[in-house]
């Protein structure tokens, strides 16, 4: 298997929810040993090698630290993995109610903690987790401006708030600057990945050391291609997988 992303203009499609997929001069390619999952090898370039690059090589996350990741859909997921291999201690993960899934798997993979933040205070389940510190690195892959502006709050002095969720193009998230500028946070964007932290992916992969496949709750045939898409969106009544993987 191999993966590989680049943004050159194409002549054809591109091969997006196709058996085959162009391939344009000067790619660069990553090979997946033939003995890795098809559901783990799928996750290599747009969940855990996004997740390297955020969490390890921009968010600068290691050995010993408080991480505290918000959002548990896939990235949210793979980011405990990205945190675990950098080191970090502990490992504090929030979602809803309703994500009692999503949260049993974070713990299978490495998570330390799982916070319900419809059920409990995060600041103060955060601040008893790290005796007091907070969170050297928080972040944020839900997009949601609410819990962005909590962030702050959840971060110790001289931390860092990494912002990787989208909130939209016309959102304005009102955060309260002079907490960042007090505190010294330094506030961090985060959209892309370098071929470093996929080709690391893929090594992290191979190693096994984690079910990264279970990720993978729904596989659809091609021709069920736009139902997987509105899976994944919850658009379909009492379908909500954690990752959808079209199977050609």
């Amino acid at each position: 298997m191999a993966t590989g992303f680049r943004l050159t203009p194409l002549p054809i499609f591109g091969g997006a929810y196709g058996q085959y997929m162009y391939i344009a001069p000067g790619s660069i390619l990553h090979r997946i040993s033939e003995a890795v999952p098809a559901e783990a090898a799928v996750l290599a370039n747009a969940v855990i090698a996004n997740d390297i690059q955020w969490a390890r090589i921009l968010g600068g996350a290691s050995i010993g630290q408080a991480v505290v990741i918000q959002g548990i859909r896939p990235q949210g997921l793979a980011m405990t993995v990205a945190a675990k291999e950098s080191g970090a201690c502990p490992i504090i993960v929030t979602g809803l109610g309703a994500d009692q899934n999503r949260l049993e798997l974070a713990r299978e993979l490495v998570t330390d903690y799982c916070v319900n933040v419809q059920a409990e205070d995060v600041v103060a389940r955060v601040r008893e987790i790290s005796d007091g510190r907070m969170a050297d690195l928080v972040i944020d892959v839900t997009g949601n401006p609410k819990a962005i502006v909590k962030s702050v709050d959840r971060v110790q002095k001289q931390g860092t708030l990494l912002c990787a969720g989208l909130t939209g193009s016309e959102t304005v998230t009102l955060l309260l600057i002079d907490k960042i500028v007090w505190n010294e946070i330094r506030l961090q964007g985060a959209f892309r990945k370098g071929t470093d932290a996929v080709a690391a992916a893929v090594k992290l992969i191979e190693s096994e050391r984690y079910p990264v496949e279970n990720m993978v709750t729904h596989r659809f045939p091609l021709q069920e291609a736009e139902e997987a898409v509105k899976a994944t969106g919850r658009e379909i009544c009492g379908v909500n997988p954690i990752k959808a993987v079209i199977v050609p």
